[in-house]
């Protein structure tokens, strides 16, 4: 029949000449990151063990076990709290894998596609830890203890102690960019302060932060002024929607500000414009719609804008591990254009923005 590609979903290992009978080889995911967990059940370990990240890697199988060209790889933060949920997070974000993969080979043509991967594939491959394999009963009653341990301390946790965000913040230039000197800035107890965006308007400094109440379970946009000795003025509602914002992120442009907070909660990416700065914004233009999209953040570079976001395709998964890139040469007409490689990350270490791009040197 000629096959190009070989899907395996089973569970059985595949050897002789099946391997090498379809033209770009047998595909097949494994549910887990190869370099430290091989075998399964898939999600299982990760949890138990208390990683950090659950990982998965889309592989070309080759006659060595688990040692595979890797075509696509892919994470997500390990869920602490409930083994089914870190599973089923962890599969659905595994589903887009392949027909990524599929597009990306079509799109490319088979040498630039593989070359590709060839150069991603340079490392050396040596896998140092044990071959994982589902526990037998006692193992079973040991882990279960320590999961309700687990749970017993996450019930306390939630009981007695509230996990409060807050802003620091350092004059710069310096040389020494050290936490110690940051000062401290930090709400009272009914809410917390995350995602600072600093403004410079008329000589004056001012920060546009998410202002998160424990009583509402919402955000809102609050700003206030810095003063020199890094004081802050008293804080005040700058945007309010029916629903949740973070992530002020502010930009100018044509001699006005523009903001796009995060409305992941709306499935929107909405842009509000300045009507009077510092404390009245307006909407003034929605870019997308039925997304599941958090921290957007715009840069312009020469004659193109370009938009980062990291998104859920699936809406079932997690908002925090694949970022996307699209590209316009005007913020607010046209279309955004996705980058042909999308994801151009997909990494829970690495993919979701941190507030405004910025050069270095």
């Amino acid at each position: 029949y000629k096959l190009d590609v070989v899907l395996r979903f089973g569970f059985r290992i595949l050897a002789g000449n099946i391997l090498s009978l379809p033209k770009y080889g047998v595909w097949s995911l494994h549910h887990g990151d190869n370099r430290i967990n091989r075998g399964g059940p898939p999600g299982f370990w990760e949890f138990l063990l208390k990683k950090k990240e659950t990982g998965c890697v889309l592989q070309i199988l080759s006659p060595a076990l688990d040692g595979g060209t890797i075509l696509s790889s892919t994470s997500i933060a390990t869920y602490r709290f409930n083994i089914y949920e870190n599973k089923n997070r962890l599969y659905w974000r595994a589903s887009k894998l392949i027909p990524r993969q599929l597009k990306q080979l079509h799109t490319l043509g088979s040498s630039a596609y593989f070359q590709r991967i060839e150069s991603k594939n340079t490392f050396l491959d040596i896998y140092t830890e044990k071959l994982f394999k589902a526990p037998d009963n006692l193992m079973c009653i040991y882990y279960f203890l320590i999961y309700l341990k687990l749970v017993a301390l996450r019930s306390l946790e939630v009981l007695f102690l509230k996990d409060q965000w807050f802003l620091l913040i350092h004059k710069l230039p310096s040389e020494d960019i050290s936490l110690r000197k940051f000062k401290l800035l930090c709400p009272d107890k009914t809410r917390f302060w995350a995602d600072p965006f600093l403004i410079h308007n008329n000589n004056k400094t001012y920060v546009y932060f998410e202002d998160y109440s424990y009583s509402s379970k919402k955000g809102i946009i609050s700003v206030c002024e810095v003063n020199a000795d890094l004081t802050i003025s008293h804080s005040k509602k700058a945007l309010e929607r029916d629903y949740h914002l973070s992530y002020p992120f502010i930009f100018e442009h044509n001699d006005s500000y523009y903001m796009i907070p995060e409305t992941s909660s709306n499935k929107t990416i909405e842009v509000f414009k300045c009507d009077k700065f510092p404390h009245h914004w307006s909407p003034y233009k929605t870019l997308f719609k039925n997304i599941v999209a958090v921290d957007t953040t715009l840069y312009h570079d020469n004659n193109l804008w370009w938009l980062f976001t990291c998104v859920d395709e699936t809406q079932k998964s997690t908002k925090h591990d694949e970022l996307f890139l699209y590209y316009n040469e005007d913020p607010f007409t046209g279309q955004w254009h996705p980058h042909p490689m999308n994801p151009i990350v997909s990494d829970v270490k690495s993919a979701r923005p941190a507030g405004s791009i910025f050069r270095h040197k």
